[in-house]
């Protein structure tokens, strides 16, 4: 029998019952602490983490998921990172004995216990999982944010190179208008810099490596006036925890946030309630956005531009490149014109790229409509540059660049 127990996130005092009962009747317990440190407690002290957790559970008297004596008989191990990914000792215990795997928070949110399970359940092993409390519903709820409105999460790493995937992440969720939350790497074994112990991310180096990537990317995703929230701690006790909200220049500068672990939340638009929930829980180093700041635009934008971008709330790839391109394929449209004076023929081709830069940005205006905005933005270019050739005029970079976006 394999069991997968939740802990919570504040030590013994979120372990479900269910979960102690399961532990005092386990034959081998495994306690899986490389996705988060473990909560101090009175119990746990400091380096014991759920080793430590689950020894003073067992040995705190029988009974319950098959224990009858008064003192358990586990096996308590620590689990590695790669003998859980590789789950073959586990699994082959659990064939014929009462198996626990311990961890931190509510065991299936780790994709690896999932994986876990199914194999479990795949080679006729019985399963049994019990629930607990977990990190990311819990700093969402800590924040005053609503949960619905949360998209997909990611993890920042400390290689500058995995940047790519967090940053895109925020994109797609801000321009649906949903919070991003983000885990920061959290290494038991430390690193080969920093040496053994626990690694953990700082935040003001995460948003420093969004900043960066925003300087690569260039999708006015991240940048000095992006508001930002840093939870610290959360579950680990109200001396513990720590909510700091600001925009993204002022959290950069700021020296500490308290004890790791930490998170970073990247909201996009704000229910006014979330904001004044924000306001009152959080120490916000900046007001937190209110919702009618949303749809501002760059300066310099027309009132009716194409262009919804703003802090925490970018423009999609579709809308930014027809912002772009629409003026200059414009310009480029009207040279040619003055070259085809008194040619029917090539007024009604230029009159047609007309009419798609015209097109392109209708569609933009519609919500849904961005893959037809680039496509009719391609024709306009596309025609404008035949006529171009066709008259001995030079395409230039401008063309060339169009090209490699659309």
């Amino acid at each position: 029998m394999l069991w997968l127990v939740g802990m919570g996130i504040s030590g013994a005092e979120s372990i479900p019952m269910g979960g102690a009962a399961a532990l005092r009747g386990a034959d081998v317990i495994y306690a899986e602490q490389f996705t988060s440190p473990m909560p101090r407690t009175a119990s746990t002290d400091t380096a014991g983490g759920l080793t430590a957790l689950a020894r003073d559970i067992v040995g705190g008297g029988g009974g319950g998921g098959g224990g009858s004596s008064s003192r358990s008989r586990a096996e308590i191990r620590d689990a590695k990172r790669w003998m859980v990914e590789d789950g073959a000792r586990i699994l082959k215990e659990a064939e014929s004995r009462n198996v626990v795997l311990l961890s931190y928070g509510d065991p299936l949110v780790a994709t690896t216990h999932a994986e876990l399970l199914c194999r479990a359940a795949r080679q006729g092993i019985g399963t049994r999982v019990i629930h607990a409390s977990s990190a990311p519903p819990s700093v969402v709820g800590q924040c005053g944010l609503h949960h619905y409105k949360m998209g997909r999460m990611a993890t920042v790493m400390r290689d500058p190179k995995s940047m790519t995937t967090p940053y895109y992440t925020i994109y797609k969720n801000l321009v649906e208008r949903c919070h991003t939350m983000l885990l920061l790497e959290y290494d038991r074994e430390g690193t080969e810099l920093d040496g053994p112990g626990d690694f953990f991310l700082e935040p003001a180096d995460a948003l420093r490596m969004l900043l960066d990537a925003e300087e690569g990317q260039q999708r006015g995703v991240v940048y000095g006036d992006t508001y930002a929230i840093v939870a610290s701690r959360v579950g680990f006790g109200d001396r513990q925890q720590r909510i700091v909200a600001g925009k993204v220049s002022s959290l950069v500068a700021r020296v500490g946030f308290g004890s790791p672990p930490h998170s970073v939340i990247i909201p996009g638009r704000l229910h006014f309630t979330e904001a004044d929930a924000l306001a009152t829980l959080a120490e916000c180093v900046d007001p937190p956005p209110r919702a009618d700041g949303d749809s501002a635009r760059p300066q310099g934008e027309e009132e009716d531009a194409p262009w919804r971008g703003g802090p925490n709330a970018p423009a999609r790839i579709a809308e930014q490149m027809v912002a772009k391109y629409a003026p200059v394929i414009r310009r480029s449209i009207e040279e040619v014109s003055a070259r085809c004076a008194g040619d029917s023929a090539m007024s009604g081709i230029l009159e047609n790229a007309r009419l798609y830069v015209n097109d392109a940005e209708d569609f933009i205006r519609k919500e849904g409509h961005g893959d037809v905005a680039v496509l009719s933005i391609g024709y306009a270019d596309g025609l404008a540059d035949a006529l171009r050739l066709l008259k001995g005029l030079e395409t230039g970079d401008r063309a060339d660049e169009a090209k490699a976006e659309l």
